[in-house]
């Protein structure tokens, strides 16, 4: 067989980080954080909670679905109906939360545990402590045994799969979830969840990027993003860029991913394509949108910035200046750090005016 002359098969060899573990316990900065940096440079001492709701659990398990092996899905993920009332929900997760061991919960505390998890209950700790051991304890022993890993319903996990089978099968994106990603012979190659660091601004940041498509004879490198929500098409299409941050998602993404493929020489040549997001509504499984960021939206939010009557969105430019700045406060041991753009005016906004904001571009 004649040997290829295009490079395929070595992206793999670059990918900055070796499994999951090793990129979250990175302290690189990533979108997640920078989104909501400008406005909340706290955030750089102490990060936001996981978010732990059903909507992201959700989108994280039709990921799963899409992007992992069959054999990884079926370690990663279990299903479980055995889940308690709510009242008895609200204690375990009570429990999980404050990191407290089931094992040391006895009548001598007992009460503190009902009453901190919001139980009005009137009976005694004999009968709080055995509820606890028969409603609690089974699920705080799944809980434990599947950390690390994604427990949910069936009938979410039926839900889950219909709207994957959307992404998978249908005419308009099944090419992004073939059989097998990479073929011999094949110049074009898809990876998922491919996880990159690179420098922007002087600052290290990283990113996983849900599905990357490389067309070897077109040269052409193209990011795209999964997403699923209860948001209509037509909403999604003109919203979520702005509503949720979206904007800054692609744009850092395509910026980073030409950083990094531009330190691989056998990429030399090769153009990093538009950002797209791939979105399936959970309320109405029937078909997928392509969202494709072009040139404006994409130097929009990395450059430019947006200020209106109904968004401040200062560019990503912006926002890895006043990150600069915010580290600086940090390091000089600031109790407290405010807006980068409220600094000079020491807080006073001006309505209706069409001055420049301090590092905004208009």
């Amino acid at each position: 067989m004649k040997k290829s002359s295009f490079p395929i098969g070595i992206l793999p060899i670059y990918e900055s980080f070796k499994n999951e573990v090793e990129y979250r316990d990175s302290n690189c900065l990533s979108y997640s954080i920078i989104k909501g940096l400008y406005d909340n440079p706290e955030l750089l001492r102490t990060p936001k909670k996981q978010d732990d709701s059903e909507w992201l659990k959700f989108g994280t398990l039709v990921d799963l679905m899409l992007t992992t092996p069959k054999d990884y899905q079926v370690t990663n993920i279990i299903i479980n109906d055995t889940i308690p009332s709510e009242q008895y929900k609200n204690i375990c997760d009570y429990i999980s939360l404050n990191n407290l061991n089931p094992d040391e919960v006895d009548e001598s505390n007992i009460d503190e545990v009902f009453i901190k998890s919001g139980s009005k209950v009137n009976w005694g700790s004999k009968i709080k402590l055995q509820k606890f051991t028969d409603e609690c304890l089974p699920y705080l022993n799944l809980l434990n045994k599947s950390k690390g890993k994604l427990l949910v319903s069936k009938s979410m996990y039926d839900e889950a799969l219909n709207v994957a089978n959307v992404f998978r099968y249908h005419r308009w994106t099944r090419e992004f979830f073939p059989e097998t990603p990479v073929n011999p012979g094949d110049t074009v190659e898809i990876y998922y969840k491919y996880r990159i660091k690179y420098s922007l601004e002087d600052l290290n940041f990283k990113s996983e990027i849900d599905l990357i498509k490389i067309d070897h004879e077109q040269k052409l490198i193209s990011p795209y993003d999964i997403k699923t929500g209860t948001d209509s098409m037509r909403y999604f299409i003109r919203r979520a860029l702005y509503d949720y941050g979206y904007g800054y998602q692609g744009a850092l993404y395509k910026e980073g991913l030409k950083t990094f493929i531009s330190k691989i020489p056998a990429f030399e040549g090769y153009e990093v394509d538009d950002f797209r997001f791939i979105y399936v509504s959970r309320l109405n499984p029937t078909y997928p949108v392509i969202l494709r960021m072009n040139y404006a939206a994409h130097n929009e939010f990395f450059t430019q910035g947006i200020d209106t009557d109904q968004y401040f969105l200062p560019s990503i430019l912006d926002i890895t200046n006043a990150t600069s700045n915010y580290l600086s406060e940090v390091d000089l041991g600031s109790e407290i750090i405010e807006p980068y753009d409220l600094w000079d005016t020491e807080g006073e906004v001006t309505i209706g005016t069409k001055e420049k904001r301090r590092g905004l571009v208009i």
